[in-house]
């Protein structure tokens, strides 16, 4: 049975362009135009290159992923034959889905929460406790939540390699796809609200404003554990996460009476915002 074709290089060219602005209203990015603003720069080995052949190797990673193909091993000679994967490999670094090991009812589920979750720093903390992030670093975040104050703090917590930023390529933020693996970790994902606490008159709802993380486990899903509730690997609407992004991550978090309206109405949860990805050392980090 002949190989799979492999992606070609036009296909990945094209995508990668286009994610640098290339038929765009604003225009492919001047760093990567031709003489005169006109046409593309091929890429080539100069250092101040090597972000732009990073992203372009995992456009081509991402298209042959989306084609069914496994990537070709590092060292193998060029117009090596790709191979189709039968199913998704596990991911060594990441943890396994084991939700029983945080679902006691008792000591471990009330005193865990998604941040503890996301990062597997499963006991040791307060009973009723809800571990924060800055708590370990001493590193105080702002209120109302903001994806710079808190990955400020997540990142010291981590320091000095146990949380790490996961930046994403051009292509990936387009395509709404995580970062590619790094080898000994495995990823998080961190999103907020953007509304603030309170009533909001426009949508009649009070909203909360809050953080929440989700972990990349050894399957490749997605789980998660809202506060001192169940872990679980499914979202707002009850599906499997198969990708923070685009799971819903919108909840209702049941009534609040308002004395100037004197009525009830709903309170939402709506994780509305993606702060970005970041990698945790493999085992976790303690918080």
């Amino acid at each position: 049975m002949a190989a799979p074709a492999d992606i070609s290089k036009a296909d990945v060219d094209n995508a990668f362009y286009k994610s640098y602005g290339e038929g765009s209203g604003k225009g492919l990015d001047p760093t990567l135009a031709g003489p005169g603003g006109k046409g593309r720069r091929p890429l080539t080995l100069d250092p101040r290159d090597t972000a732009y052949r990073e992203c372009w190797m995992e456009v081509r990673r991402l298209l042959r992923e989306d084609k069914g193909l496994c990537p070709v091993p590092k060292g193998s000679p060029i117009g090596s034959a790709v191979m189709a994967c039968p199913a998704k490999p596990v991911k060594s670094d990441s943890p396994k889905y084991e939700p029983l090991l945080w679902n006691d009812g008792g000591v471990i589920q009330k005193s865990t929460n998604c941040y503890a979750y996301a990062m597997n720093s499963r006991a040791g903390h307060p009973a009723g406790g809800k571990p924060q992030p800055g708590d370990t670093s001493g590193t105080p975040t702002a209120s109302p939540v903001t994806c710079p104050s808190t990955t400020n703090a997540v990142l010291k917590d981590g320091k000095p390699d146990h949380i790490l930023p996961a930046p994403r390529c051009p292509y990936n933020q387009q395509q709404k796809r995580p970062p590619p693996d790094k080898a000994g970790c495995y990823l998080v994902a961190l999103v907020i609200t953007s509304k603030p606490d309170g009533y909001d008159a426009v949508d009649g709802v009070v909203y909360v404003n809050d953080y929440h993380w989700y972990r990349q486990d050894d399957d490749g899903s997605w789980s998660h554990k809202p506060g001192h509730a169940i872990a679980r690997n499914t979202d707002a609407s009850g599906n499997p996460i198969a990708n923070p992004e685009t799971a819903n991550r919108r909840s209702a978090g049941g009534v609040q009476f308002i004395p100037a309206l004197k009525k009830s109405v709903p309170v939402i949860i709506d994780y509305d915002m993606l702060c970005g990805y970041f990698y945790v050392k493999k085992g976790g980090a303690t918080v």
